[in-house]
């Protein structure tokens, strides 16, 4: 203090020299940074570069910070007019990073011993570290831009391809009858609502095919049924014997009965109708498959369409390539590849430095003769308010 008081004149009433001619310049400003007392500074005026420096610094990490929110911004809702509110935001976000690292720096001004500095710097060392990384991955973004959004394309094409094999497997297209398969468990929601499908028809086509199954089933029973009739007529009527024949030839009564019988349960169980009625549904049949293939196959080329329509719309709905898509590849091309992986962690590191820096160079800095003066200061302001609240005692104040 006093080798300071004899290189310069005392200002009047205080107690450090003055220095006239002092008038605002850049590094003045950029010292605000590093949160200096420049009334204070005046007396060591060679520790100005020192803290001009460490404002830079300051200055250094704030503008990261810009860009970084401007990049993470424009990743988000993209370039053009939304940089007219994408700028004012990392602006103010660099404002934020910049008070932040200021009060790093201010609070750790003034003596301290190795373990007080420790205690005091840590915890903002840490708070430092995580703003670095915030800060960092954007950047990190940016740098390996190319990459990402090969990855980004990579990942939604693959998506995509998923999404439709979900929906081509949830709605079957129908086979060659016409059937539509049934959609495996949990595809509720993947189900697309679709007209044109042949149930109709199918309930129609399953109805007549009971029906004519059935009535050929019948005739082909009632069939054999009067061919055994015409034959045992036969045989009575030649005079073949056998168990229920008389053995005589002619047209004797019991030749006349068995022809009788036989024609009676061909017209009675209206065999030439049935015979008729099966073959008129089996035309039905045959019509109604033709016409099923034909809607069948309609249906399939319709679906197959909405299906395409769905992935497209999928596709549409992708847009912009986000913020937590990119990072999502990051990761990606973070696991694929050692190279890349080592890349984007130097490059993390580096970014992550540069906002830890200020508190890291005073940290590591030495107690300066500004430290000093700081330290003085405090003291004689704390020795200063005890005498005027011991006089206001004595006074009953």
């Amino acid at each position: 203090m006093e080798q300071l008081t004899r290189s310069y004149p005392q200002a009047p009433g205080t107690d450090w020299p003055d220095f006239p001619g002092r008038r605002p310049d850049v590094a003045r400003r950029v010292r605000v940074l590093a949160g200096v007392d420049e009334d204070l500074l005046d007396r060591v005026p060679e520790e100005r570069p020192r803290y001009t420096s460490l404002g830079g610094v300051v200055l250094g990490t704030a503008a990261v910070a810009f860009v970084s929110m401007l990049a993470a911004l424009v990743m988000v809702f993209g370039g053009g007019w939304t940089l007219l509110v994408a700028v004012p935001i990392a602006l103010l976000w660099s404002a934020l990073v910049g008070n932040f690292d200021r009060w790093l720096l201010a609070s750790g001004h003034g003596v301290m011993t190795w373990g007080k500095k420790l205690a005091v710097m840590l915890p903002r060392l840490v708070v430092a570290t995580l703003l670095g990384v915030i800060i960092a991955e954007p950047v990190v973004l940016a740098v390996f831009d190319s990459a990402v959004q090969e990855q980004v394309k990579r990942s939604r094409s693959t998506a995509n391809l998923a999404y439709e094999d979900a929906l081509k497997r949830c709605n079957p297209a129908p086979d060659a009858a016409g059937v539509i398969p049934a959609a495996p468990a949990g595809c509720r929601s993947r189900a697309l609502s679709l007209a044109g499908a042949p149930t109709e028809r199918l309930a129609e086509r399953a109805r007549l095919q009971r029906q004519h199954d059935d009535l050929a089933k019948k005739v082909a029973t009632d069939r054999k049924e009067l061919v055994r009739r015409q034959d045992l007529a036969r045989r009575e009527c030649n005079g073949t014997g056998g168990a229920g024949l008389t053995g005589r030839a002619g047209e004797g009564p019991n030749c006349a009965r068995n022809r009788a019988e036989a024609d009676a349960f061909e017209r009675d169980g209206r065999l030439a109708a049935n015979t008729a009625t099966v073959a008129a549904l089996n035309d039905r049949l045959t019509r109604l498959n033709a016409d099923l293939g034909a809607a069948s196959t309609t249906y399939a080329g319709a679906l197959s369409a909405r299906i395409q329509q769905k992935v497209a719309e999928r596709r549409a709905q992708q847009g912009h390539i986000g913020l937590l898509e990119r990072l999502e590849a990051l990761g990606v091309l973070k696991e694929r590849s050692g190279m890349l992986f080592a890349s984007i962690w130097l490059v993390t590191i580096f970014f992550i430095v540069i906002d830890v820096m200020p508190a890291l160079v005073k940290f590591l800095s030495p107690t300066t003769t500004y430290d000093v003066l700081v330290t003085g200061r405090l003291e004689r302001r704390r020795r200063t308010q005890e005498r005027a609240e011991e006089a206001a005692l004595r006074h009953g104040l």
